[in-house]
């Protein structure tokens, strides 16, 4: 209907819509039009009759104009519904859409859950108060060998048990209604064909709301190969146990603080004490007061860098007596890397002790008792050679001149015997100081003079001058060695090269193979003796480095030495610290090789230092 005024909406700007005013504007044009024409068509005889008329006119008019108006109306609210009918089918569609998309992950999570608790890896369970299984899943019916219809509310839990676990369980299934849970419990349960196996059970259980028990939740793991391993691993145990027993070897375990938290049956032995006497008892008061203090140091420096030290020092017996053991400590590392345990390896070195002792009583002896004699001969022997002395004929000079030579040759020997076993054993201390590298080179060359000049031995030196930190004594030991085997395999005639250069690392020169291996990257000098021997073959060039090793048996009768040469000459290099190795071939030549890092280098250089040397003489 047409919006009319009135006294509430009087103050609201009236906007008609077209479908609102059209239908009255019809009828007001249809009731012009009948007028017109009914005045056209038929004159009226007087007024009263025009005026019924007019008001027929407008009465059918006016009937027309709101059978139209509610027509339209009609219309309007027809489209009004549709329209909301549409929204409401959209939206009843997009409901069910969403109910229907929801129902099927609803469906598919039931599922999930549904295979999560069949496919579990242990079995699972549901018992009610009675004692009946209501719910088992697939695993647990796989254990045992049922299918989910001959088990689901027709047997009772206690049928699914061995015989002798049937009493433990109704006891812990009381304790499940009162308490509301039981916590690893150890069962047996019987398959259909009769076989059993140990489970572990863990179950809650659900109450009504009365508080009134109604079923459990279990979970059911079976532990027949936890066990299997269980057993295997007791009997490896016993088997461990049995070797580290009958060892005649000291073996024990302790905390980094010394306190034993293990000793096998030798250790007991050793220390007649025992085992229980020993355990969680610190073995830090066996050790002599005088070690003590060596053992924590050694102790302190195991890390995951290095988890295993060596370490001599005295143990104090029930009796009182000292004796010496030496011990192989491997620390043990949990997984944050903190050391929580030491295992140690242990024997008894006494016996070892005592020859070591009497063998430096040896050399003691051997020192004195023949160094000083043979001392004396060759002073003899080189004053009758000499003339100084007359002599009845010249077949006495040359022989006195055969025994002054083999006196020296005798005292090198001793000399080197006696410096190979002190070096090896620690009795010489290498006392290191700043020298000049150039001052130990002539002194060596200098001290084979009259052996390269007999030899015929052409010398080429080039060095440079540089200060060095080294034992000055033990490094022209070392050139001296290596230039006794270079003139001693040279034929005459030929050349010796000595060279000393400055280089930035020894790294790009040393392999691992080398006879010291010890990395050096930064500037050192390069010290160098290349002769033009016979070589040195492949198979050798390792093997000569150890003490009383020659290429050839027969050297040692031709050439003369002990095969201690080279051997000294690793010592000494060893305990500097310095890299030492070897380059030989066949026919072309030898050149031995050691690097010195350099204290402080000089502005002189010495290039090809007094041009050669002939017979051991600058020229």
């Amino acid at each position: 209907m047409p919006r009319l005024w009135s006294p509430s909406n009087n103050k609201r700007n009236w906007h008609p819509h077209p479908a609102e005013v059209l239908p009255w504007l019809l009828g007001v044009t249809v009731v012009f039009l009948l007028w017109h024409l009914w005045q056209s068509l038929m004159p009226l005889p007087n007024l009263q009759d025009e005026r019924l008329i007019l008001w027929t006119i407008v009465g059918v008019g006016a009937s027309v104009t709101i059978l139209i108006v509610w027509a339209l109306r009609l219309v309007q609210i027809s489209q009004r519904s549709a329209r909301q009918v549409e929204s409401i089918n959209a939206k009843l569609t997009q409901q069910i859409q969403v109910r229907h998309q929801t129902e099927l992950a609803l469906q598919q999570y039931i599922e999930a859950i549904q295979d999560l608790y069949n496919n579990a890896p242990c079995g699972y369970h549901s018992v009610d108060a009675n004692g009946t299984v209501v719910m088992l899943n697939d695993t647990e019916l796989n254990m045992l060998g049922y299918s989910r219809y001959e088990v689901i509310d027709r047997k009772k839990f206690t049928e699914l048990l061995a015989p002798e676990s049937v009493e433990p369980w109704l006891a812990s299934f009381e304790l499940l209604k009162q308490r509301g849970w039981i916590k690893d419990a150890e069962f047996w349960m019987q398959r259909k064909d009769g076989t059993t196996f140990p489970i572990l059970i863990n179950a809650t259980a659900i109450f009504d709301n009365n508080g009134n028990y109604a079923m459990s939740r279990s979970t059911v793991l079976d532990l027949q190969a936890r066990k299997l391993a269980d057993q295997k691993l007791q009997e490896r145990e016993a088997q461990y146990r049995a070797i580290v027993e009958d060892q005649t070897e000291l073996i024990c375990r302790f905390r980094p603080d010394g306190t034993l938290t293990f000793v096998n049956q030798a250790y007991c032995r050793y220390f007649d004490r025992k085992a229980a006497d020993l355990i969680n008892q610190s073995f830090i008061p066996l050790i002599a007061p005088e070690d003590q203090a060596i053992l924590t140091q050694h102790l302190a420096q195991l890390n995951l860098n290095c988890p295993m030290v060596q370490i001599e020092h005295r143990v104090i017996m029930a009796s009182g007596q000292l004796r010496w053991q030496q011990w192989t400590n491997r620390a043990i590392f949990d997984d944050a890397g903190q050391m929580i345990e030491i295992q140690a390896v242990g024997r008894d070195i006494s016996d070892r002790r005592e020859l070591d002792r009497l063998k430096d009583e040896f050399v003691s002896i051997v020192s004195h008792e023949l160094r000083t004699p043979l001392t004396a001969i060759a002073g003899a022997l080189d004053l009758l050679a000499s003339g100084k002395l007359s002599l009845q004929c010249e077949e006495a000079q040359q022989m006195l001149t055969i025994a002054a030579s083999n006196t020296d040759r005798l005292v090198r020997m001793i000399n080197d015997i006696l410096d190979m076993e002190q070096i090896k054993s620690g009795k010489i201390a290498m006392t290191q100081k700043p020298c000049d590298i150039a001052e130990i080179v002539q002194q060596s060359i200098a001290v084979m003079q009259t052996m390269a000049q007999q030899a015929g031995i052409q010398l080429q030196v080039s060095s440079i001058s540089a200060i060095v930190l080294a034992d000055r004594d033990r490094l022209i030991q070392v050139l001296i060695n290596l230039l006794s085997n270079a003139i001693k395999f040279s034929d005459r005639g030929s050349t010796i090269w000595i060279g000393v250069e400055r280089i930035d690392s020894a790294n790009k020169l040393l392999s691992q193979d080398s006879i010291n291996y010890s990395p050096l990257d930064f500037p050192a000098l390069l010290v160098t003796v290349q002769d033009e021997g016979r070589g040195i073959p492949e198979e050798k060039q390792q093997t000569i480095f150890e003490p009383f090793q020659q290429i050839d048996a027969s050297d040692s009768r031709k050439k003369g030495g002990t095969g201690l040469g080279l051997a000294i000459c690793r010592s000494i290099l060893s305990q500097h610290g310095l890299p030492f190795w070897l380059d030989s071939a066949i026919g072309i030549g030898s050149r031995f090789s050691f690097a010195i890092p350099i204290l402080l280098s000089t502005p002189e250089h010495f290039s090809n230092q007094g041009g050669q040397l002939e017979g051991g003489s600058l020229e």
